[in-house]
């Protein structure tokens, strides 16, 4: 004879009752110590950052320098110590975020003078080149 849907739902219920649920595995992501990993679609993601801006008031460039320089030593730290890639590919990312690190480093360390027009020029230089090679190599640095 045929089971009822009652029957089969209640059935269902017992089976799911039995079944040890394991806890998912953490994303590569969520490894590296990202809370919300993807931040596109993740409103928790949205409030946490909109918190720490709204409160921030250093609008200084130099301070945003800082943070995308401080940003990507962590990832090259990330790289050299625990990264799943194989050692050619490894090697890539840490180069280029070296080549990164080096102009943003100058563009931190170096005393440019606003009132020297060479030197007000080298500043530009240096932070289109810092941005380019961000630009350049960014989509090879994520996991």
């Amino acid at each position: 004879m045929a089971k009822t849907y009652e029957e089969f739902k209640q059935e269902v219920e017992e089976i799911k009752s039995k079944v040890e649920v394991k806890p998912r595995s953490l994303s590569k992501s969520e490894k590296a110590g990202h809370q919300y990993p993807y931040t596109r679609v993740n409103k928790k993601w949205k409030k946490k950052w909109k918190e720490f801006c709204k409160y921030d008031m250093d609008w200084d460039y130099f301070y945003f320098l800082e943070m995308v320089v401080r940003k990507l030593e962590f990832m090259r730290e990330y790289f050299i110590k625990d990264s799943y890639l194989n050692n050619e590919s490894k090697n890539t990312v840490v180069d280029s975020l070296t080549k990164t690190l080096e102009v943003g480093h100058r563009l931190i360390t170096q005393d440019y003078d606003e009132y020297d027009e060479k030197s007000f020029q080298k500043e530009k230089k240096d932070i289109r080149e810092f941005f380019n090679l961000i630009g350049e190599y960014c989509t090879t640095w994520w996991d």
